[in-house]
């Protein structure tokens, strides 16, 4: 009896209704409350959800259509009903009110339970022992620790595959503080046919990076007690068992394998000479146009495919794609009082040395105005959103374009794939979030749509034209996020530093195109991931033009008083008038109109479709143009354009339409476009025609 009441009971507990249905997709985190698009971070749970929410509505109407039909004659029933749902509806709100509560203290910003770091000095050394014998264990290796011989110990972390040995030395000078550092750390692979072997340059620059990672726990955890920062240590600490993690996820693919399983781990080392080999050609064809023995970063970055850079942030390779000139510049300064160090031969020849420009760019918190992607093997439990066809139809696409390398556009090196299809699903991942650390990059919608057209060429981007009903456009995502509503007009102030001219007053006026975050996107070959950056870099550099100057949302009532204040309550004088149409008036501020052109013209093939976009080379446009008036008397306007263009020797095109009788240097011009002064150029224009400058 009390069975089957127990039994009665549990089958009411999972009884589905239509309320309960409801209350489900109800929930607070029932949706993501970011955009869902292909390249987002989780794009495959999102997709599932629509669907069941589709498939869930379809079984509403149709039992909302059977119910329609019953006869509805007793009053007392549907009044317990009523009850019932009202009931049911309260303890729902106070669950999602619980649950809601509960989950906003778990996602508050700034709160991380920092490394629990003993106070006592003597227990120090063992508790870091301890720390790294944990990571190994929780990312499902076996740890060995020896016995300490001579101030030396050695702890072995050993998947099926892989081997880490770990050489710790203990320095007890101070026997009050005894201290704990790294030797050396030594990969090896064991093979399951019995050999055993290691890869050369992969090992060594993975046993360099686990080495780096964990001297950087031990720097965070032995510093003076009042130095300490146990919320760093603990940054650090998640991010050695991430790449051991990752490092594990590798051995369980090659230990399935047998023989040939180790390509797993080869795969980094080839990628990364093919990279840096391609990027050194790169390198080297600047250098040569510029007349230097050196290429300057930024150009480099604005006119390459990203630089290389094995074993950054993740035990993968990954990419600087870009730097603002403030980021730079202050590359430039560390770099002139760093000390020459000898780098490898097969690395590009940079004004920056990459002793001075890994670190930098792989601290945390990122520098602003870097952008970085690592690529990595990432497993996926769930369904594809599309299936991968660019590895079919590379050469259908235009991107990635080899202006300084040519003969790179007929080589494709594609990636390692899972042979088993009865294996979950294995891709390669372009990361621009850091693995969720950031936000990734805010990109226009034109962008997105070239980026599928490089991993994807044979699907469609279901993404509207407009910016109809859109929350944010992708400058008001950039320029400023916080925003409710699209914002029209964007109002700026430049001064010149050196007062040669008056203030310009910019007014931008926002395009109305969706905007989004790019976070990954699935790439096959290393084709792919070029095509993937020229494009972001491009994005990346209008996006950092942009954020060069203050910009806010412009009030229209505030732009009339100002107005009404300028123009002062007196007429002008007959001398002032002369003044103004002689040209010798030196206006308080020289207003300016910004347009942004971020787009994209395919050719049209009428063959197909009676003259619809073909796939093709495109004509592309990322440039900033600025219009201002021309000097008194002379009538019309200048116009400034400022574009992206990697076939110039700065990476940057500057033209001019009007200031008539102003001569000036286009290489002028586009070098101080490259050092971030874009928008000085109306002021440079206007004092050069009133011979200021």
């Amino acid at each position: 009896m009390e069975a089957s009441s127990s039994q009665t009971v549990s089958n009411d507990a999972h009884l589905r209704t239509i309320l309960s249905v409801v209350q489900e997709f109800g929930a607070h985190d029932a949706f993501p409350t970011h955009s869902t698009h292909p390249y987002s971070a989780s794009p495959e749970s999102s997709i599932s959800m629509l669907r069941e929410l589709s498939s869930t509505v379809t079984q509403i109407s149709s039992a909302l259509n059977a119910l329609s039909t019953l006869p509805m004659s007793n009053t007392k029933l549907f009044s317990l009903f009523k009850q019932q749902t009202a009931i049911a509806h309260r303890v729902h709100n106070a669950e999602q009110t619980v649950l809601k509560t509960t989950d906003i203290l778990r996602r508050r910003l700034g709160i991380i339970y920092g490394e629990d770091i003993p106070h006592d000095n003597t227990q120090l050394v063992s508790w870091c022992i301890s720390r790294f014998e944990a990571w190994g264990t929780s990312a499902g290796m076996e740890a060995f620790r020896e016995e300490e011989h001579d101030g030396h110990i050695t702890l072995t972390l050993g998947g099926k595959v892989i081997v880490v040995d770990m050489n710790l030395a203990i320095d007890r000078t101070d026997a009050q503080k005894s201290r704990l550092s790294v030797t050396g750390v030594k990969t090896s692979f064991a093979v399951p046919g019995g050999a055993t072997g290691s890869t050369t340059q992969w090992s060594t620059s993975l046993d360099g990076f686990l080495a780096d990672s964990l001297g950087e726990f031990l720097t965070a955890v032995q510093k003076e007690e009042e130095a300490q920062d146990t919320e760093d240590a603990a940054r650090i600490g998640s991010r050695i068992l991430g790449s051991l993690k990752y490092i594990m996820m590798l051995d369980q693919m090659a230990s399935e394998e047998g023989d040939a399983g180790l390509r797993w781990f080869n795969s980094v080392d080839s990628l990364a000479l093919d990279a840096e080999k391609f990027a050194s050609e790169e390198a080297t064809v600047i250098a040569k146009a510029l007349a230097s023995t050196t290429c300057p970063l930024d150009i480099f970055l604005m006119r390459a495919h990203g630089l290389p850079l094995p074993y950054l942030t993740v035990p993968s390779l990954s990419f600087l794609v870009h730097v603002s000139p403030r980021a730079y510049l202050t590359l430039l300064r560390r770099a002139s009082t760093a000390i020459p160090t000898s780098s490898s031969p097969l690395l590009p020849t940079l004004d920056v040395p990459f002793s001075l420009l890994r670190p930098f760019v792989g601290s945390h918190p990122r520098p602003a105005g870097v952008t970085t992607a690592n690529l990595y093997f990432s497993s996926s439990h769930e369904s594809p959103v599309f299936t991968d066809e660019a590895g079919l139809s590379m050469d259908l696409v235009a991107r990635p374009t080899f202006t300084l390398v040519p003969s790179e556009e007929q080589k494709v090196l594609y990636f390692p794939t899972v042979n088993d299809s009865s294996r979950k699903p294995h891709r390669y991942v372009l990361d621009f979030t850091d693995d969720g650390r950031y936000s990734g990059v805010v990109m226009s919608q034109t962008r997105m749509r070239e980026i599928q057209m490089v991993v994807n060429p044979l699907a469609v981007l279901g993404l509207t034209d407009e910016a109809h009903g859109v929350a944010h456009t992708w400058v008001d995502m950039l320029l400023n996020p916080q925003t409710q509503l699209p914002q029209e007009f964007y109002t700026a102030t430049y001064r010149s530093p050196s007062s040669t001219h008056p203030p310009l007053q910019l007014r931008f006026e926002a395009p109305k195109e969706p905007g989004f975050r790019l976070e990954k996107v699935r790439v096959v070959s290393l084709k792919a991931v070029r095509g993937v950056l020229e494009i972001v870099r491009e994005q990346c550099w209008l996006n950092e033009t942009l954020l060069s100057l203050e910009w806010s949302a412009e009030d229209p009532n505030r732009a009339s008083a100002e107005a009404t204040l300028e123009n002062g309550a007196e007429g002008a004088t007959e001398d002032e008038l002369q003044a103004v149409l002689g040209g010798s008036i030196t206006p308080s501020r020289i207003p300016v109109k910004v347009d942004v052109h971020n787009w994209i013209q395919q050719s049209t093939d009428p063959i197909f479709d009676g003259g619809s976009p073909a796939i093709g080379t495109p004509q592309h446009g990322t440039r900033i143009v600025m219009t201002s008036g021309e000097r008194p008397p002379i009538t019309g306007v200048v116009e400034i354009s400022v574009a992206h263009d990697s076939s110039r020797l700065r990476g940057v095109a500057v033209n001019i339409t009007g200031a008539i009788g102003v001569d000036m240097n286009p290489d002028t011009m586009e070098e101080i476009a490259r050092r971030g002064g874009t928008f000085s150029l109306p002021g440079r224009v206007w004092a050069k025609g009133h011979g200021l400058a």
